[in-house]
């Protein structure tokens, strides 16, 4: 029996990893036929330093293939063998999974192959630091700037005493903490205002302050009208996310270097529940379609396939929705922007007769992966999976101004 996997990839991004690995494998039998809707057993051993080195976590799991064969895993969750994934030390690497299965679900299992675990799981080894060596000088720049620095014992004890006694003298009376004078004229010298700037003014600085200003003047990209200023250049923008424009709701919009608006646009409805990402589901089209934002070259690659007859993005390329016929299938970069401003867009949905939200489910998009994966967008948790593109899925087409 043979096992085609993939490490899944996420878009989602984490302060901190969790101690689990998600991974997908397509199962065969010895036909090379799909092991589908079936209990499989499953164990996976994590190998270091070689694909003969010693197990450092042994685990087993028993899940069920889906229609199209594919089994889908948390790493890190299932029955512990041996080992603990959490505390495995993934910069002492490297590491290689060795996974070994069993069709009937029992434990005769049959070893399908081993390989190298490259970048995905070493995030984890981003929750600790390697070492660190020497002492810590610390050093608090502001408070050394500071007035508060110098302060030493001998000006606490001002502060404790806080005044001296305060004596009566020539027509001066002190009751409690009131003093009273009791004959002659009272001088006040305020030295803290004759020293500051508004000591100065004179009845000439008030005049420019019942003026207050002298008339405004509008320049490049200002306009004036009465009271209120307003940019109509760079920086401003005339449309916003999720508004109601081109056919769809916009989700995402920049400038170019030039200052020129751009956005991107979803369409209001689906294009199908249960599509095919193309009939060409074991050929490799390479570079053209495998952007991860350019949605429309992927598109068109995509149908320019010989054989091609049907697929995901030729339904997005012949729609005239909201009478407009440059819709494409959105690149996996696209949906993530969609997903980012998903809560806005959606309340824009339900302001729209006949429009429909996102639903919760996995939608194509345009962005392949190999010869025989296309990744997929899911609108329950917003991650990015990748799947056989003989399986059906949502389609939801984009498109930009």
């Amino acid at each position: 029996m043979t096992i085609f996997a993939a490490i899944l990839m996420t878009v989602n991004l984490y302060a901190q990893a969790p101690n689990k690995m998600s991974y997908q494998a397509v199962i065969r039998n010895n036909s090379n036929a799909l092991v589908v809707s079936q209990l499989v057993g499953m164990r996976i051993s994590i190998l270091q330093t070689s694909p003969n080195g010693p197990a450092v976590y042994v685990e087993t799991q028993s899940p069920t293939t889906n229609a199209n064969g594919l089994v889908s895993i948390e790493i890190g969750g299932g029955t512990i063998v041996s080992g603990n994934f959490s505390s495995i030390d993934w910069s002492n690497g490297p590491y290689f999974i060795q996974t070994e299965s069993d069709p009937t679900g029992g434990t005769s299992y049959t070893i399908t192959g081993t390989s190298q675990l490259l970048s995905v799981p070493y995030a984890l080894h981003a929750n600790t630091a390697d070492s660190i060596t020497g002492s810590i000088t610390e050093n608090d720049p502001v408070f050394g700037a500071s007035v508060a620095s110098s302060i030493t014992s001998a000006d606490t004890t001002y502060w404790n005493n806080k005044q001296n006694t305060l004596n009566a003298g020539s027509n001066i009376t002190i009751t409690g903490n009131t003093i009273s004078a009791t004959t002659g004229i009272i001088t006040e010298n305020d030295p803290v205002f004759g020293a500051s700037v508004a000591s100065s003014i004179t009845s000439a600085d008030t005049t420019y302050w019942n003026n207050k200003q002298n008339p405004l003047n509008a320049g490049s990209n200002i306009t004036i009208t009465g009271n209120t200023i307003s940019a109509t250049g760079n920086g401003i923008f005339t449309h916003y996310i999720g508004e109601v424009f081109g056919g769809g709701v916009i989700f995402h919009l920049w400038k170019d270097n030039m200052g020129v608006e751009h956005g991107l646009i979803v369409d209001i409805t689906d294009l199908s529940t249960s599509q095919a990402w193309s009939n060409i589901d074991q050929t490799i089209i390479g570079p053209s379609a495998q952007s991860k934002w350019d949605g429309l070259s992927n598109s068109n690659a995509i149908i320019g396939q010989t054989g091609h007859s049907n697929s995901a993005a030729l339904l997005c390329l012949n729609s005239t929705s909201g009478g407009q016929s440059d819709w494409y299938l959105p690149s996996i970069y696209d949906f993530n922007m969609l997903w980012n401003n998903s809560l806005t867009v959606a309340r824009s949905f339900t302001q729209i007769p006949g429009a429909t939200v996102l639903q919760p489910a996995s939608y194509w998009s345009s962005t392949e992966s190999d010869f025989m994966l296309a990744w997929t967008f899911n609108f329950s948790n917003g991650n990015a999976y990748n799947d056989v593109k003989y399986s059906t899925f949502y389609v939801r087409a984009v498109r930009a101004f």
